[in-house]
C-alpha cells in the first residue's frame, strides 16, 4: 500500500468530518455505500512521541473518517491524530492531524505474532463480503456508522508505517450480524504482526479507556 497523505487546515478537516457525519442516516445510504466501496485499507505513520492522556495507562491514536472533494470526486480519507494532541489546548492540531486516503490492498498471508492470522484474515474478508449489507442494516440505527476508531499505540509498536484494514467482527447481537473493526498490520522489516484491540465510536465508552467527547476535540467541533 502507498502512504497517501495531504495536509489540511482545521476548517477543512472538520468540514470533511462533518460531511461524513451528515450522511450517517437513511438519506445518506447511497453516499455512504459509495464512499466505503472506494477501498478497504489506509496506511498511516506511527507517532513515536505519542503518550498516554490521564487517566489512561496507554497511548491511543484517533482515526476519523472524512470526505474530501478532489477534482469533483468525493474521496474517503481518514484523519489520524495522536490522542494527546487531539485536545482543545493544542493550537497546532491541524498540523498534527494527518489525512490519509483510502486505498485498496490485500493483507499479508503470514504473521510472526499478534492475533491469530486466520482470525485477522477472516475479519478482513468479512468486510469484503458483507460491508454493503452491514451499512444498510446499521445506517438508520441509534449508533449508525462509525465516526472514529481508537487505536492503541501498542497496535503499532514497531516500525514507522502501518496498514489499517477495515474489518467486521461476527456478533449475532449486532445489527447486520457484525460490529466494525480495524485490523492493524504492523510491518517492520521481515516481521508482520496483526493487532486487534481497536474500539469504534459511537458508542462512547469501551473496555480500554473511559472515552468522552471532551477527549476527542476534533469530534467535539462537529454540529
Amino acid at each position: 500500500m502507498i502512504l497517501t497523505e495531504i495536509k489540511l487546515k482545521l476548517p477543512q478537516i472538520t468540514a470533511a468530518m462533518q460531511r461524513w457525519k451528515d450522511a450517517r442516516n437513511s438519506a445518506g445510504l447511497t453516499q455512504m455505500t459509495a464512499w466505503l466501496n472506494q477501498g478497504n485499507v489506509f496506511s498511516y505513520a506511527r507517532d513515536i512521541n505519542n503518550i498516554p492522556v490521564y487517566p489512561d495507562q496507554k497511548a491511543y491514536v484517533h482515526a476519523y473518517p472524512g470526505i474530501i472533494n478532489e477534482a469533483g470526486v468525493d474521496t474517503l480519507y481518514f484523519m489520524v491524530v495522536s490522542g494527546y494532541l487531539d485536545v482543545s489546548t493544542n493550537m497546532n492540531i491541524a498540523e498534527n492531524t494527518h489525512c490519509y486516503r483510502i486505498d485498496s490492498g490485500q493483507p499479508s498471508k503470514t504473521s510472526t505474532g499478534g492475533m491469530p492470522i486466520d482470525e485477522a484474515l477472516q475479519r478482513i474478508q468479512n468486510w469484503e463480503e458483507h460491508h454493503d449489507y452491514w451499512i444498510g442494516q446499521n445506517i438508520s440505527t441509534a449508533n449508525s456508522i462509525f465516526q472514529a476508531f481508537v487505536i492503541p499505540q501498542d497496535d503499532s509498536a514497531t516500525g514507522l508505517t502501518h496498514n489499517a484494514f477495515l474489518a467486521l467482527v461476527t456478533n449475532t447481537a449486532a445489527p447486520g450480524g457484525f460490529t466494525p473493526d480495524l485490523i492493524i498490520e504492523d510491518i517492520d522489516g521481515s516481521s508482520i504482526i496483526y493487532a486487534d484491540t481497536v474500539e469504534f465510536i459511537p458508542p462512547m465508552g469501551g473496555v480500554h479507556t473511559p472515552l468522552s467527547p471532551a477527549r476527542f476535540y476534533l469530534l467535539s467541533l462537529l454540529t
